[in-house]
């Protein structure tokens, strides 16, 4: 696909192709909404959806001990620790499949149950009109890997910082593909050797940041490479789909709304 700044997009979707969600099931408004489902129907109805821009579907059931690393890392990290992790193993698939050798401009890893949101700024109207990613833009402000966290705070729990970042990350540019691939293989370690990393800018740490945190090995795989890792608080936030936010069990974690806990 190709944008109006010239930029040519490859794009890659990752999941187990035999769960899907349905429109008319009872579970539709439900964030974990996922029924079986027959796995070729599924692959082409997500071509469908990207039409007419080309997707490659990878169908792929996940690393066979991921939910095991899960429990172990625990589930007070991520909204959900068997969610959580089975995303991080799936962009870590990309990566595998994509190779080493690979070389983007920008590489942008998202979830699709989510929406983009311009972040508040205090004491300013709330922002109108499209919201537009500006990758060059955002890119030149904050090279390296960058995190686009979730738009609710989180006061309990967090050891790398008070939002969910397992939403969408940007890395820019990718030259650094191999050290991403590097740190995804256990993202949630901590340091046991090494010099620990400093907490990166903009980041705050609930739990306490050291060689005990979890994430510690991630960042330092990051610094070690001198690739800066950031967060895009000030300029972008996410939110889950508006018909989760509805969901009569609040499985919807959205701003302004009575599913939305300050604290979990």
């Amino acid at each position: 696909m190709r944008s109006k700044a010239g930029y040519t997009f490859t794009t890659f979707f990752s999941t187990n192709a035999g769960l899907g969600c349905n429109r008319n099931s009872s579970m539709w408004k439900e964030r974990k909404c996922e029924e079986p489902t027959e796995r070729q129907a599924n692959v082409q109805q997500i071509k469908n959806v990207f039409a007419p821009r080309v997707v490659k579907v990878l169908d792929y059931l996940g690393g066979v001990d991921a939910h095991l690393r899960a429990a172990r890392d625990g589930a007070d990290e991520a909204t959900d620790a068997g969610t959580g992790w089975s995303w991080w193993d799936r962009v870590h698939h990309v990566l595998n499949y994509v190779g080493p050798g690979a070389r983007f401009d920008r590489m942008v890893a998202l979830r699709p149950d989510v929406v983009l949101q311009r972040a508040p700024r205090e004491g300013a109207a709330p922002p109108e009109g499209r919201v537009v990613l500006r990758l060059d833009e955002m890119c030149q402000k904050k090279p390296g890997l960058s995190f686009v966290t979730a738009s609710w705070r989180r006061r309990r729990g967090a050891w790398l910082h008070d939002r969910d970042f397992d939403f969408m990350q940007i890395l820019c540019p990718s030259e650094g593909l191999p050290v991403y691939e590097l740190a995804l293989r256990a993202p949630t370690e901590t340091c046991k050797k090494g010099a620990v990393p400093a907490l990166p800018p903009g980041f705050h740490s609930v739990k306490g940041w050291g060689a005990h945190a979890m994430y510690c090995r991630f960042v330092q795989v990051f610094q070690v490479s001198n690739i800066s890792v950031s967060n895009w608080d000030d300029d972008y936030h996410l939110s889950w789909l508006d018909r989760f936010c509805t969901s009569p069990n609040g499985t919807g974690l959205c701003e302004g709304s009575e599913h939305h806990p300050d604290v979990f």
